[in-house]
């Protein structure tokens, strides 16, 4: 017991001291309020032009092209491509291309029609089509994953048709992450 005294006062006397130091030597001691500071004035010839200030360049940041959802129609995998999906690509490309720790992550949906084990597989089919595609567009295979959520995820009721073809869809999500848990 006499040990853990004394060694918790030997730590708070180190503290102190060492914080003393550390704002003595290495902050500096505090302004005295009392004194106003010294100001200087430097002697400019009048035929010399004043340096202009400096400006920060910044290159515009690059938005996240965010979410983008690909319909299917009934119990097909392939892709319906357009000028907005297209269009798409391209911003997902070169936001990948530039955020190097972003990924694009690809989950194939479907709606209640079949078995839960089919709409599964046909989820992932869907996934690995819409990869495909990115891929022949240029986005790196590396950058892409796939997943299937099958049936488990509707977006709309099943009970229509028109909630059906909603629920018919792959959708691509850009992922930031600036680490990687192993």
């Amino acid at each position: 017991m006499k040990t853990i005294i004394t060694g918790s006062i030997v730590f708070i006397i180190w503290s102190v001291l060492s914080t003393m130091c550390y704002l003595d030597y290495v902050k500096g001691s505090p302004p005295d309020e009392s004194v106003p500071p010294v100001q200087s004035a430097e002697k400019v010839s009048p035929s010399a032009p004043a340096p202009e200030p400096a400006v920060a360049v910044t290159e515009p940041a690059i938005e996240s092209p965010g979410t983008y959802t690909v319909h299917h129609d009934f119990d097909r995998s392939e892709i319906i491509p357009d000028d907005e999906f297209n269009s798409y690509i391209d911003r997902a490309k070169t936001y990948v291309e530039t955020k190097g720790s972003s990924t694009l992550n690809v989950t194939g949906h479907t709606d209640y029609t079949g078995s839960e084990d089919y709409n599964y597989r046909l989820g992932l089919r869907r996934a690995e089509k819409t990869r495909n595609y990115l891929v022949r567009h240029g986005i790196s295979e590396q950058k892409i994953s796939i997943s299937s959520q099958g049936e488990s995820s509707p977006v709309a009721s099943n009970g229509t048709i028109s909630g059906r073809a909603q629920n018919r869809r792959t959708e691509i999500q850009v992922v930031n992450s600036s680490c990687y848990l192993k």
